[in-house]
Order: C-alpha cells, then sequence, then structure tokens
C-alpha cells in the first residue's frame, strides 16, 4: 500500500462489523464504516465469519463509492441476500439433515468445529471425509474428529489423493473403528445409512469431493 501510495482499510479500524444474529437461515448484521453505516445487512450464508466477509465486501463497495462509482444502498442489501457459497456450510437436506463444507485446511476445520458447536443440534454426527496428501490432515482431523460419533474415510478424485487412507490411521486417536470406503458415492450412501432422522451427516475436506 505504501509503494502505490494507497489507501488501507483495516477491519476494525477504517470499519467494523457488530453481528445481529447467527442461525442455519443465515447471518445478520450492521456495518460500522467510517463514511456510513448500514444496519441489519442479511446473508444467507451461515456462520459468523460470514459478518467478516460481508463487512469487508461492503467496505470495498464504500471505496468504490469514494472512487465515483454509482452503488443504491438497495444494490448491496440485495446483492448480500444473494450471494450463494456451494460447499461452504451447504445444507443439501434435512431429515436426516446433510451438511457439506470444504473445510480443507485448518482454518476451514476450525469455521466448521464453530459451526457444527454452535449452530447445528443433532443426536449423533457422521462424518464422511477425504482429504489430499499436501494438506494439513493430521490437524484437521485433530479439529473436528473429536466432535464426531461415526466416521468414515474416503479418497477424494484427485491424483494428489496418495495416501488417503492414512486419515483412517490419524482417526483412530479419536474414534474407535473408523472406516475406509475408497469410493466417495459408496462412503456417502453409507453415513447416510448410519444417518438417523435426529442425526447430523458431514460430508467434509477435499474441495474436489466436495
Amino acid at each position: 500500500a505504501k509503494k502505490k501510495k494507497a489507501d488501507l482499510l483495516e477491519l476494525g479500524r477504517e470499519f467494523t462489523f457488530k453481528i445481529l444474529k447467527s442461525d442455519l437461515k443465515g447471518v445478520s448484521f450492521d456495518y460500522l464504516g467510517k463514511n456510513k453505516v448500514y444496519k441489519n445487512l442479511e446473508t444467507t450464508l451461515i456462520g459468523e465469519h460470514q459478518a467478516k466477509n460481508g463487512a469487508t465486501a461492503v467496505a470495498i463497495i464504500e471505496a468504490l463509492i469514494l472512487l465515483g462509482y454509482k452503488i443504491e444502498e438497495k444494490a448491496i442489501r440485495d446483492g448480500l441476500k444473494r450471494v450463494n457459497w456451494l460447499g461452504r456450510l451447504e445444507i443439501l437436506q434435512d431429515n436426516p439433515k446433510v451438511l457439506i463444507d470444504a473445510a480443507h485446511n485448518v482454518d476451514g476445520a476450525l469455521t466448521l468445529s464453530k459451526a457444527l458447536t454452535d449452530l447445528f443440534t443433532y443426536e449423533n454426527l457422521v462424518l464422511v471425509i477425504g482429504m489430499l496428501a499436501d494438506k494439513e490432515r493430521e490437524k484437521v482431523l485433530s479439529i473436528i474428529a473429536p466432535l464426531a460419533d461415526k466416521l468414515i474415510v474416503t479418497k477424494p478424485n484427485s491424483p494428489r489423493a496418495e495416501g488417503w487412507e492414512k486419515i483412517g490411521e490419524f482417526a483412530k486417536d479419536y474414534i474407535s473403528r473408523p472406516e475406509v470406503i475408497p469410493s466417495v458415492e459408496e462412503a456417502v450412501l453409507k453415513g447416510l445409512k448410519e444417518t438417523g432422522e435426529r442425526d447430523l451427516l458431514c460430508i467434509t475436506g477435499s474441495i474436489y469431493m466436495i
């Protein structure tokens, strides 16, 4: 920013946000900027981190407005409401509830863990996971595997999936008798079979698999 003599807008300094509500329908928040305040913005994306993402997007829009772009408040509100992010805390179905999330690194696993703890209610968590060899598999597993009652390891559809079955060995530190099923389809079908009406099936890991 110094080299380009550009303004630097930092979350928590030039702009911030206040979460009003966060549930399975999405997140609502207030945006508090230096030049503008927007009350009760809404997004259908779930997870408290989406308020941070939304506020950052609004800060970019505010910067564009100062440069002369004409962007109405209604467009900002409608845009946030219409955002659709496939594979990120996406609920595929209810009864039983099926959640997919591409938690393929530590940050993603922490976000997923917080959502599973704070937003979802269930009797048992059935976890289907497949990760690539170049990802922090042990760390990711240490974050989300302790939440699971049943764990199924599968192979992502990628050449970088070498050693994918090692996750089954790592998982033994957190859960008894994890299953290893190479086919993603068969792993998901087995997960559905193990998931009761009051349970949650979470399919996570590699973006390729999701």
